[in-house]
């Protein structure tokens, strides 16, 4: 029979030879688990693409930002064209009655014996009954900070008085202009209502706006069509 001391040899003989293949085992594994991570690692490594750094090419610079400069700004100005006046056929009934005025006219020069009267009113007929069948010609108008333009005559802002815009329904609007002559003062142009208000905004700033009232000329020439 073996003692107890033996039996107490024993146990811890077996429990270290346990404690010895344990401790292998676990180094076995670890090395495997290390063999394993090492090669996956390895092969993550090796499958990464590859970047290559970027050479700057030798004596080629990147071009510069140009700032272009702010356009200046345009100087206002409107222009449109249409006829010198408005123009009213003249029908038959229009030189009958222009001969029949001057007629009677006439008559009373020579029943008063003022012969010179006579010729003024058959001149004055004549140019009537030919302007009566002459056409206005189209013209450009501009009417801009320097000034206005009729075809080509200028006139600057130096040589003009003041301006009125009158509105007349059913007929074009109408821009009178007056300039600072004695002779033919007034400069009337046909323009568009909506064109008329465009021209307006520039004469305000270079012209007093006043009211023109019709003179007995402009009514008789109104009268007469033209």
């Amino acid at each position: 029979k073996s003692s107890p001391r033996a039996n107490q040899k024993n146990t811890k003989k077996t429990f270290l030879r346990a404690g010895e293949q344990k401790l292998a085992t676990a180094g076995r594994s670890d090395s495997i688990f290390s063999e394993i991570f090492g090669k996956v690692s390895s092969s993550k490594l090796y499958n990464q693409p590859k970047t290559m750094p970027q050479k700057k090419k030798a004596g080629v610079t990147p071009p510069k930002k140009t700032v272009e400069p702010a356009p200046a700004p345009q100087p206002r100005e409107v222009a449109w064209r249409a006829a010198e006046y408005e123009y009213v056929e003249k029908t038959v009934l229009w030189y009958v009655g222009v001969g029949a005025a001057v007629l009677i006219i006439a008559l009373i020069g020579l029943w008063q014996r003022n012969f010179f009267f006579v010729v003024f009113i058959a001149v004055a007929a004549a140019v009537i009954i030919t302007l009566g069948r002459k056409r206005p010609q189209v013209v450009e108008f501009r009417v801009s900070e320097e000034g206005v333009a009729v075809g080509r005559q200028f006139f600057p802002y130096e040589r003009l008085q003041n301006f009125s815009l009158s509105e007349r329904p059913g007929r074009l609007d109408e821009l009178v202009l007056t300039k600072k002559t004695v002779v033919a003062p007034l400069l009337k142009i046909a323009v568009d209502g909506k064109v008329g208000e465009q021209v307006r905004g520039i004469l305000n700033e270079k012209l007093p706006e006043v009211e023109h009232q019709d003179s007995l000329v402009d009514l008789i020439a109104e009268w007469l069509g033209f």
